[in-house]
């Protein structure tokens, strides 16, 4: 599976920065210009971060699923105690929230809960 189908794509990255998701991962896109036949082509590519912590310069957090699944924690619990035991919506809730492997489904779920203001 190429990396750029486990990590979050490049719009949903930049979504997650601007709202403010602390840019921890192991991955980034990150911006540069490349020069082709035709001229000049500025792009993003993904590069794996040899230090989690180190600022990422002209580029965005390319989160992988497991690093969402940890920023949704919190989210996921928090939604969990609004739902009313013994329904069936609490085993549907406790169906979609499964793992998921695919990390742009978490980067979208993430940004909803944040534009939402869902939080503990």
């Amino acid at each position: 599976m190429k990396l750029e189908n486990q990590v979050s794509n490049l719009e949903l990255s930049q979504k997650l920065e601007k709202l403010e998701v602390k840019q921890e991962s192991l991955f980034c896109w990150q911006y540069f210009n490349d020069i082709n036949d035709d001229g000049r082509m500025s792009t993003y590519k993904l590069y794996y971060i040899d230090n989690l912590y180190s600022d990422i310069d002209n580029g965005y957090s390319a989160f992988t699923v497991a690093e969402l699944g940890e920023l949704l924690k919190s989210y996921i619990k928090l939604i969990k105690k609004h739902i009313p035991s013994g329904t069936k919506d609490k085993a549907l809730f406790y169906d979609f929230f499964q793992p998921i492997p695919d990390a742009n489904i978490y980067a979208k779920m993430l940004i909803y809960l944040i534009v939402n203001k869902i939080k503990i």
